[in-house]
Formats: C-alpha cells, structure tokens, sequence
C-alpha cells in the first residue's frame, strides 16, 4: 500500500495524506485576517510561509522528485537579480519589500516544483474559501469603515493591530473565493453541497460589493462570463443561479454603496487620478528602463523621481519600474505560462477567474501583496496538473 495513504475506517475507501506544506499554506490563506497590513503585504506576516518552505525542501530530501518548469528558472534569475542589487550602487533597497520578495520567490519555486495531486489543489482552495468567508463576515457583522471615516460606504476589516485593510486590496483577495465558490454550485454535479456553495458566494460576493471595490465587482462578471457561454442549458442555469445571488446581495447593500456600485458614473475623479498615477511609473521607467530602480516601495521611487508623493496603482507598472526590462521578461513569463494548460475546453472557467485577476493587477499595486503571490501559486498548481494528467478537467480540481 502507498505510504502516501491512510484509512479512513469507512468501508475501503482510502484518502490520501495531506503534506505538511501544503496545511502550511492552507494556514497561511485561512489566517491572512491576522495579516496587519493594509496591503496585504507579509512583512509581518511569514511564519506560515517559512515554515511551508521547511517541509517543502525536506518533502523533497525524502523524495528526491523535483520538476524543473520554465517558471522556476525565472525565479532563479528574479533571486539572482535581487542579491545582486544589492552590491548596485545606484540601488536601494528597502529591506521589508526585499526580504518579502525573497520568500515569495522561494516558496513559489518549493510549492510548485513537486508533483501535485487533485486533494491538495482542493485543500488549498477550500483553505482560500474559508479564509474569505471568515473576512467576509467581520466586514458584514462588524463593517469597520475604511480609517473609521464615516459614511465612504468602504467596509473593511480592522486587524488587532488596529490597522485596516485597504478595501480595494481586502476586496481584491475575497472576491476569487467567490469565484470558486460559483464554479462549484454551478459546475459540481454533487447536490449535497450545492446549499452551502450557495450561502458562501452570498457571503462572500455581498461582502465584495461592502468593500465598494468597483474593480473587484467587475473582476466578478469577468469570472462568470465563461460560465455562460458553456451552451444553452448552462446560459439558463446561470443566469437563474447568479441573478438570484445578485438579487440576495442587493437588497442587504446600503444605499451609499448601490450608489457608488451601480448608479454613479465610473469616468470619476478616483480613476482619471489613478490614470494620471499609471503614467507618473511610466515616467519614472522611461528614466531607468533596463534594471530599474529595485526593491524599493514605488511611492518611494516615484517620490524621488518624479516629485509626486502617490502610488502607482498598478501592479505591472510598479514592476516595470522596480525590476525594469530586465526584470519584467521572467515575471511576465511566470505569469502568463500557466495559460498554456488552462487554454482547454474542460478547463475554460478557470480562464475566467485569470481574466478578473489579471484585470484586477491593473487597478491595484500588489507586487509584494498576498493578493498577487496567492493567486499566481494555486493558478500554477492547477495548470501543473493539467500538465501532467492531460484528461482532468476542472471537475478533478475544484
């Protein structure tokens, strides 16, 4: 019998074990309310990672399987890149957004170097799941105003550290949980769980829409749409499934944030300033294209040169800026090469979800964020396993 497997004292079914790292990183996701950054940046937030990166190398000393992919080495050379800019003279590093970097790349090349299998995919997503949900009721039950400024109509969380959480980042975070839990009521034929899919994409999707987070909402269509274009039958279903979801959502949001959400324009000062915000890190790329200026905060380097005190609001810009050409050809790599196993019929939901996140990159700036390096990792265990069992479907996965 494989040593990997254990009963479980029903019948003669059999389940196999869970490793230690990848419970690290279920642990990791469930716990990220106790993150204490407004970001959701780990710099004070690692102990679940580097713990994961220490069952990960001994999983691999016990079973000396490792599988190089394309994505690896740009990991390497993106390390390489970082304890290099370390001997520039020209370059400063900022020690937290270097050290989180660091352990970022790490754990992304220790997590998905090994084989995965379909349970620990499900354990992680679940493990996503019941993080949102537990974010999403403290915004629901609590809603803690984003800085305590009464009436934005942004609810968010407040950390023990009486920090909050940026709601366009917190809300950047939960909403992929509610897509997964979408793809499972509609996708999953298993009824028996249908009932609680249901009530946790209510949870999570109002919960959404409570962060005022407009990008996130429209992230939420761009997930769905693969869904309805599955064929008539499903057209019907989901629509039934996500207007009455819509409709659940609606009645509980207040007035404020139906306004903010559905009724004001979009073309607002919010983003023609975060326009303006994009071409201030196009400004300051255009002066240090090719290696950029490292891992510094890019509120910093657009401070010093540029002489405006903002962020840059985007994520690929703040990297273009931070890692410049050099730098942003393996990121670039690393982000779009899951793509090449997920461009299948059976796995054409899961292209949705990359949309919405990919568009989501756009409107926030999460290079150092859970938000990015999360999402990036499970979208590359799943197309890993696409990969190396050619026949799954997303069924198998989620």
């Amino acid at each position: 019998m494989d040593t990997e497997q254990k009963s479980i004292g029903i019948g003669n079914k059999k389940r196999e074990k869970i490793p230690l790292s990848i419970i690290m990183f279920g642990l990791f996701l469930v716990f990220v309310f106790m993150c204490n950054d407004r970001y959701l940046n780990i710099t004070d937030y690692t102990i679940f990672l580097i713990i994961a990166c220490f069952f990960c190398a001994l999983e691999w000393f016990i079973s000396d399987k490792l599988h190089f992919k394309i994505e690896h080495f740009c990991s390497f050379f993106l390390i390489a890149y970082l304890l290099v800019s370390l001997y520039q003279i020209d370059i400063t590093a900022n020690s937290g957004i270097y050290l989180s970097y660091l352990l970022f790349l790490v754990f992304f090349i220790l997590i998905t170097i090994k084989k995965i299998k379909k349970q620990e995919i499900r354990f992680i997503i679940n493990s996503y799941i019941a993080s949102a949900t537990i974010i999403s009721l403290s915004i629901i039950i609590f809603r803690n105003e984003f800085m305590g400024w009464t009436g934005t109509f942004r609810y968010t969380i407040r950390y023990s550290n009486q920090e909050y959480a940026d709601p366009n980042f917190i809300a950047a975070y939960i909403y992929i949980a509610a897509l997964f839990c979408i793809y499972k009521l509609l996708l999953v034929p298993k009824k028996s769980n249908k009932i609680i899919y249901s009530i946790l994409a209510i949870v999570i999707t109002t919960a959404t829409l409570f962060t005022g987070s407009r990008a996130a909402m429209i992230g939420l269509v761009i997930g769905c749409i693969p869904l309805v274009l599955k064929g008539k039958k499903s057209l019907l279903i989901s629509v039934i499934s996500l207007s009455s979801i819509g409709f659940f959502m609606f009645m509980f949001l207040p007035e404020g944030l139906k306004a903010r959400m559905f009724y004001n324009t979009y073309i607002d000062d919010s983003n023609i300033t975060r326009m303006s915000l994009w071409m201030n890190g196009i400004e300051a790329f255009v002066k240090k294209p090719m290696i950029g200026y490292g891992p510094q905060y890019p509120l910093t380097i657009i401070n010093e040169h540029v002489g405006v005190s903002r962020a840059i609001h985007n994520t690929f810009i703040a990297f273009l800026v931070q890692f410049g050409l050099l730098g942003i050809v393996p990121l670039i790599i690393i982000i779009i090469n899951p793509l090449r196993n997920l461009l299948n019929r059976s796995m054409f939901p899961l292209l949705g979800l990359y949309a919405s996140w990919f568009f989501t990159l756009f409107m926030v700036e999460a290079n150092v964020s859970i938000i990015f390096w999360s999402t990036i990792t499970i979208i590359t265990l799943i197309a890993n396993y696409k990969k190396e069992n050619p026949n799954s479907s997303i069924l198998d996965i989620i």
